[in-house]
């Protein structure tokens, strides 16, 4: 029995099916990557009291930058929407990020508005995006995502991602998010429609979107959404690869909303009650596909930017380094860097817009 529990090296493909080596127990690698449960935050802002308000949800993504000393760069993601409700309604032009210490304790991340940027050339693309690597301090609970394992048309092709297929988001649910702490709470649900035809959404216009069958609520806007492939779903080269590895998630994009109708749409004999002015939730959500996402990240002044970054790095490694530029590195200074190396492992409403047609969440 003790065999069984022994830690072994395994190659892990459940991000999008990359190969990432991890010591760990065979079965551990059932469960959700660590990576999808924690790249969430809670996007909130100042009412006119100073009130702190929760708006949304935002997710981190990583960009992986082949022959850079830095590995890559790092953005958060929300949904347009999101940071153009906070631009009407904040005190300040403060986008706060509210993110999960290793302590139990959650930290206010502060972002200037204009930070944000949006698709340079379709204003339909409910997207907005910041660079900025989490975690900014030590001590914070907070991963990303690859964005490798986004579900982008060719992988849509090759996996035959479609209707039918399991999907999961996880985000801010505004009733209960945590006094403490981000509480994100999992929806699942289904693919019901691909993007064959544009989707009509009130202030985007017709735009490129999946529909899940989800009950998508206000505060999920801007979550990240999964789809859930099983091994044998995968071609037949994966299946050879993952057999023993679990489940595969692919990355499909972010939650824009749902759609609702009045009560007194649905055929019900109301009359003029004043039921006939409440709206219900038909549990069909909308998706903004990740590759929408990435045309953002990939933008030109996000690229100028990351080639800004490594030149500048680069000429930095160039430099002389003079000899003996700082005093000796001393046994106490060596202890008490240990220490604290150690001490870091250790430590280790508003509510739904009553949009008719579809909505924001």
């Amino acid at each position: 029995m003790l065999a069984e529990r022994e830690l072994h090296m395994v190659v892990d493909r459940r991000l999008g099916g990359m190969p990432r080596y991890r010591y760990t127990r065979e079965e551990d690698l059932m469960q959700v990557p660590e990576e999808i449960r924690k790249c969430v935050a809670f996007v909130c802002y100042r009412n006119a009291n100073g009130i702190l308000e929760p708006a949304g949800t935002a997710f981190s993504v990583w960009l992986r930058s082949e022959g850079w000393v830095g590995g890559g760069f790092g953005y958060v993601v929300t949904a347009k929407h999101v940071i153009a409700g906070i631009k009407t309604t904040a005190k300040d032009d403060k986008v706060i990020l509210r993110v999960n210490m290793l302590d139990g304790s959650a930290q206010l991340v502060e972002t200037d508005i204009n930070d944000w940027h949006f698709h340079p050339d379709d204003d339909s693309v409910d997207v907005a995006v910041l660079a900025l690597t989490l975690p900014v301090t030590p001590g914070i609970y907070h991963l990303a995502i690859p964005t490798d394992m986004a579900a982008t048309d060719s992988v849509i092709a090759m996996q035959q991602i479609g209707p039918g297929l399991e999907v999961f988001l996880t985000g801010l649910f505004v009733n209960h998010y945590g006094e403490h702490r981000n509480l994100p709470v999992v929806r699942t649900g289904t693919i019901a429609l691909m993007p064959e035809e544009k989707v009509a959404i009130r202030n985007f216009g017709p735009v490129d979107a999946f529909l899940i069958e989800a009950r998508s609520v206000g505060g999920l806007s801007g979550s990240p959404v999964f789809v859930y492939m099983d091994a044998m779903s995968l071609d037949a080269d994966h299946v050879r690869r993952l057999r023993n590895t679990g489940p595969v998630f692919y990355w499909l994009g972010l939650m824009h909303g749902h759609f609702q109708a009045p009560v007194g749409d649905l055929g019900d004999d109301i009359g003029d009650s004043a039921f006939s002015q409440e709206y219900v939730n038909m549990g069909i959500a909308i998706v903004i596909p990740a590759s929408k996402i990435l045309e953002v990240i990939n933008q030109k002044a996000f690229v100028r930017q990351r080639e800004r970054i490594m030149e500048e790095e680069k000429n930095i490694e160039l430099l002389p380094v003079p000899d003996a530029v700082s005093p000796p590195f001393s046994k106490q200074d060596f202890n008490a860097s240990l220490r604290a190396a150690s001490s870091r492992r250790k430590k280790e409403n508003p509510a739904d817009e009553q949009n008719h047609p579809p909505q924001g969440a």
